[in-house]
């Protein structure tokens, strides 16, 4: 029994380090739009929608070339939702390695991989109660692409 409750902790201590390595290293964004600059009838349209979309609980998907600001959208619709008090999480998909990209998004359990001897907890659940951007998503492997559907219409996944 109180060796289960000592695997337990240190599995929440490893998880709470993670969290706060990763929330440390993340740009903090303003709310309600004060990092879009810009006053066109286009921006304005695209805040709207964005206010509307906010109060559901729907995926949503934000095109646009890279550089076009799709990350600050993300936030600010993160921002207006009822999530805007759990993480938001920028995943930058083109930035991971390909061969790690799964343990990345998914997590890992204790001896997966490299042998470690305490799992490591993924994106999606760091933004458990939050929001998860995933950018560049097209740069994904293929096998990762049967995986992600499941994971963005269900919530759920298994670590590694």
């Amino acid at each position: 029994m109180a060796q289960n409750s000592i695997g337990e902790i240190n599995r929440f201590k490893g998880q709470l380090e993670a969290e706060s390595i990763y929330l440390r290293q993340q740009v903090h964004f303003g709310e309600d739009f004060t990092n879009i600059a810009g006053q066109s009838e286009a921006i304005r349209y695209a805040q709207f929608q964005i206010k509307q979309v906010a109060q559901t609980k729907m995926t949503v998907l934000l095109t646009g070339e890279t550089g076009t600001g799709k990350g600050l959208f993300a936030a600010a619709l993160h921002q207006a939702s009822d999530r805007k008090s759990g993480p938001f999480v920028h995943v930058n998909c083109a930035a991971l390695p390909p061969n790690l990209i799964d343990s990345e998004l998914f997590g890992q359990e204790k001896g997966t991989l490299t042998g470690s001897n305490q799992g490591q907890i993924g994106r999606f659940e760091l933004a458990n109660g939050g929001t998860i951007f995933l950018d560049e998503i097209r740069e994904v492997p293929l096998e990762l692409n049967a995986k992600l559907p499941k994971v963005i219409e269900s919530g759920e996944f298994k670590r590694l």
